[in-house]
């Protein structure tokens, strides 16, 4: 019988065989390694063709030069493609506003959805469920997040994404409100600005060659927001964090926005990623006065002096804050069943005119500033 390994035969081979007869040396040898390699052959075609249960391939999210991969670890890997060493990885941070603890989450299930990705949460020893979705929206990636409280008591959620950064030298910081400076140190522990009602909703950090950016979604009105840099010896954390309270059986949804762009223009890099993704948020109502959208005119135009058109035409202003054009505070219009009344304070030189000659002046006023200036007049209504 031939065999299908002729070289078992020579020679050389019959080594292994200290009794094999001499034209047959090795022939029951070649006929078991046949049959071996026959069955491992098929074992292995076997095995490209059933994938047994493996692993799939997490998939990578992207938006401008972020580029994230959910994982159902604590943390995502995270690379920015301008400057690859500058981050190592975005998280999820949840804190109990009760016991001022972290929330625990334990392995997390990665389900794509269309286009975008979902990280499903279920932290450990709590009537709370979490689903995390990214989405890419623009040149930003948009964290939408789900609260749900199964339990039968209210919860107070602190939680924000957190930018790990592997690069804590030769980068600049941006709070959200102050002016721009080195990134803290670790000698200078955290730092965080909550001001509502002043900070700008993104935070920054930039190099020379790459910047990222992480703060509140534009379509979110929150009553809490706080921009945090904490500084370590070997890296730091760039975080945006909000608060929410989950009544017993009930959700709660909120979103967050991170995104990376070039380092030339430092923050106005991520401010342009931010207003390009978002641009209905940021453009004018149809039929408001296109002035508005130029620069203030800091009252130079309420009231109008000679050099004050040269002035707003220089500043490029388009509108003016007309600071209380009336005698009355809730009387704008400046009725005459109104107009006499003692004040706390001594009137000043218009508002202590006779009530047709005020009445002429304001007028004046907002005609000359229209016309002259070529500015909006703007004053606010007291309620």
């Amino acid at each position: 019988m031939k065999t299908r390994f002729p070289w078992f035969t020579r020679p050389d081979f019959q080594f292994l065989s200290r009794h094999a007869r001499p034209r047959r040396p090795l022939r029951p040898l070649a006929q078991h390694l046949r049959v071996g390699c026959d069955i491992a052959l098929f074992a292995i075609a076997l095995l490209m063709a059933v994938p047994c249960g493996a692993a799939p391939k997490q998939r990578a999210v992207r938006a401008g030069s972020m580029v994230l991969t959910p994982a159902p670890a604590r943390e995502f890997p995270c690379r920015i493609s301008a400057e690859p060493d500058l981050v190592r990885s975005v998280r999820l941070r949840m804190v109990d506003g009760k016991t001022k603890r972290e929330v625990r989450f334990g392995e997390a299930a990665i389900v794509p959805v269309g286009e975008n990705v979902e990280v499903r949460y279920s932290p450990v020893r709590s009537g709370l469920s979490v689903r995390l979705r990214i989405e890419p929206h623009g040149r930003c990636l948009v964290w939408r997040v789900h609260c749900r409280n199964g339990g039968d008591t209210q919860r107070w959620l602190e939680l924000g994404p957190q930018i790990v950064l592997n690069k804590i030298r030769g980068i600049e910081y941006f709070d959200g409100l102050h002016d721009d400076r080195p990134a803290p140190t670790a000698a200078d522990g955290t730092v965080e600005v909550h001001n509502l009602q002043r900070e700008f909703p993104l935070s920054a950090v930039w190099s020379a060659r790459a910047a990222v950016g992480v703060g509140m979604a534009p379509d979110v009105v929150p009553s809490y927001l706080r921009h945090e840099y904490q500084a370590g010896p070997r890296r730091a954390v760039l975080a945006a964090y909000t608060r929410v309270v989950v009544n017993a059986k009930s959700a709660v949804d909120t979103a967050f926005v991170l995104c990376a762009a070039r380092g030339e223009w430092g923050k106005f890099e991520v401010f342009e990623a931010y207003y390009d993704s978002f641009p209905e948020w940021f453009r004018a109502t149809p039929g408001i006065d296109p002035r508005v959208m130029r620069a203030p005119a800091e009252y130079r135009a309420f009231p109008c002096r000679p050099w004050s058109p040269e002035i707003c035409r220089r500043l490029w202003a388009g509108w003016d804050w007309c600071y209380a054009p009336f005698r009355r505070t809730g009387d704008i219009v400046g009725r005459p069943e109104f107009w006499e009344y003692q004040p706390a304070r001594p009137f000043g030189k218009t508002r202590g005119m006779p009530r047709n000659k005020f009445l002429a002046w304001r007028r004046k006023a907002f005609a000359d500033g229209d016309c002259k200036c070529d500015v909006a007049m703007l004053f606010y209504i007291p309620s």
